[in-house]
């Protein structure tokens, strides 16, 4: 998919012939697009020098706070938390493309989008903050398939109710349960963004490292 970025992981050891094969695989994955990847900063820069080489050029960069909850704060609540159902759908395609344009300055394939919003909340994994009969926010939160892990997927308050203490509220409510049952919680959360980063350290989230985000566009051939 042209808007999703290709997350590389690897050891901090990682050697200059393993790094080249990264780059290998990346380059064919990204054939004739955009290279839009994620990875811990010295490697996602040596990425970035890499496809330099073949006439890229970096358009957009975004640093990443990778948080983990260990323990959940006491947060004043700030609403009515409920899962969402069918009858809230319309809100929450607005309120997930006003996330992505929010966070990312765009919208991926709408459709696509949409219908990962349909099979959360058919999967019970979003939830909604309501006051006085209003949805002020949403939260979805998965299992990460291959640990016992809850990832906090997608937080969205309306502007006009932002630093109310929903988005803290929301976040402890929901990773309680999962913390109480000895699991962790974790979430990247933009590091340009403090009302964001505030609101997770409100609700106990601490960082524990950083990722970062690059776009890059074929500017020439060589």
């Amino acid at each position: 998919h042209p808007n999703l970025a290709a997350w590389v992981w690897t050891s901090d050891t990682l050697s200059k012939l393993g790094l080249d094969t990264v780059f290998d695989l990346l380059r064919i994955h990204f054939a004739a697009r955009d290279a839009h990847f994620t990875a811990k900063p010295a490697i996602a820069d040596a990425l970035e020098i890499a496809f330099s080489t073949i006439g890229y050029m970096t358009v957009s960069e975004m640093q990443l706070n990778a948080c983990r909850l260990d323990a959940v704060c006491p947060v004043p609540k700030a609403g009515d938390l409920r899962k969402a159902t069918k009858d809230d759908l319309d809100t929450l395609h607005g309120f997930s493309k006003a996330f992505y344009t929010d966070a990312f300055g765009y919208v991926p394939e709408m459709e696509k989008a949409m219908k990962q919003v349909d099979t959360w909340v058919e999967e019970g994994a979003t939830y909604v903050l309501e006051k006085d009969g209003r949805i002020l926010s949403c939260i979805t939160a998965e299992s990460d398939i291959y640990s016992s892990a809850m990832i906090i997927k997608q937080v969205y308050t309306r502007k006009e109710e932002r630093n109310q203490g929903a988005a803290a509220y929301m976040v402890a409510e929901i990773c309680r349960p999962a913390v109480q049952q000895g699991r962790h919680v974790i979430l990247y959360t933009d590091k340009s963004n403090p009302a964001s980063n505030a609101a997770y350290k409100k609700a106990g989230f601490h960082v524990v490292g950083s990722v970062t985000e690059k776009k890059m566009k074929k500017e020439w051939n060589v």
